[in-house]
């Protein structure tokens, strides 16, 4: 005997199946999205964006990843999240939202800043990331934004090592 599935006349409409296989596609992607970034580090590590531009000719998108004229690239910036102490705290999620605090301190009993102070090594890659990120970012909206030239004044009160302050006022 068939099933009613197989007996039933297909009722979806062609844009009904193209929206599905859409939502399906999209489902998928976010369920594999971990493997995009982890591949990346690994393009990043073996240097495999330089040898592409030197060899072949860069995309636009890949370009982010090397070094442009001022020696900045999303490069390290894609790394940072993926260091193993930032990894080590995703399992910590859910009993953050429910019991309070951050997944970060309750894998390393310790503040992510605190943390970066007593790791020397951390600390660099935090840095270099947030740095090049910075850099890459204030340039796209320096080019962008004409408001800068009309201020008189201008504080930097993030933190860091002054990448911000140095690029919004030096146009």
């Amino acid at each position: 005997m068939a099933s009613t599935v197989e007996t039933q006349p297909n009722s979806n409409t062609q844009q009904e199946v193209e929206e599905e296989e859409a939502n399906y596609s999209y489902a998928h992607n976010l369920a594999m999205s971990v493997v995009i970034p982890l591949a990346m580090r690994t393009a990043v590590e073996l240097d495999v964006f330089e040898i592409i531009e030197r060899l072949y000719g860069i995309s636009r998108v890949s370009k982010y990843f090397v070094s442009n004229e001022e020696g900045v690239s999303l490069a390290p910036f894609l790394l940072l999240p993926l260091q193993s102490v930032y990894l080590e705290s995703w399992p910590k999620l859910r009993d953050a939202i429910i019991e309070g605090g951050t997944p970060f301190k309750m894998i390393n009993g310790t503040h992510l800043f605190e943390y970066a102070a007593a790791n020397p090594r951390f600390n660099q890659v935090y840095n270099k990331g947030v740095l090049n990120y910075t850099t890459v970012v204030m340039k796209k909206i320096i080019e962008s934004y004409m408001g800068f030239e009309q201020f008189q004044q201008l504080v930097d009160v993030a933190g860091g090592v002054g990448v911000t302050l140095d690029l919004s006022t030096s146009k």
